[in-house]
């Protein structure tokens, strides 16, 4: 969310933009679509003007990009990193209740056995041992046997 003179507007993803956005950046502001994404990641003046009117424009698709409009670019710039920082830590914190963790309330009555039950034992496992690992002779799997040494 991009909190900007009062008014709350949707995070900025480059996907929303239209071709007819994008031909008009390019026009107005001569920035191509890699210019914009790089731009945005720098920052630049340009960019952060093409920014913001793309999300403004999420809430009056009449409005006109003006490469010569005055605004305070610090302002939308704070605004701007505000939202990614919110963002990057909201990917890095996710919601407990999203990120499968159980609802809360009561815990349903567990109907199995309460004896543990082993889930494998090395004697079970089908998959080879790595190398170096110890066999049940007690010995290394690549080094030689005691009986295999020559002597």
């Amino acid at each position: 969310m991009i909190r900007y003179q009062g008014q709350e507007y949707d995070d900025y993803n480059v996907e929303q933009a239209g071709i007819e956005e994008l031909r008009q950046v390019k026009a107005k502001l001569g920035l191509t679509v890699r210019q914009l994404l790089a731009g945005t990641a720098e920052i630049d003046v340009d960019a952060m003007t093409a920014v913001r009117w793309i999300v403004r424009r999420q809430r009056d698709q009449r409005l006109v990009l003006d490469a010569g409009e005055k605004y305070d670019y610090w302002e939308w710039a704070n605004a701007y990193l505000a939202s990614r920082v919110a963002a990057q830590a909201q990917e890095e914190d996710p919601d407990p209740t999203t990120a499968g963790s159980l609802p809360a309330g009561p815990t349903p009555e567990s109907t199995a056995s309460s004896t543990p039950t082993p889930v494998s034992s090395p004697e079970s496992t089908a998959s080879p041992s790595p190398a170096g690992a110890t066999s049940p002779s007690g010995t290394s799997d690549d080094s030689p046997s005691p009986d295999s040494s020559g002597t």
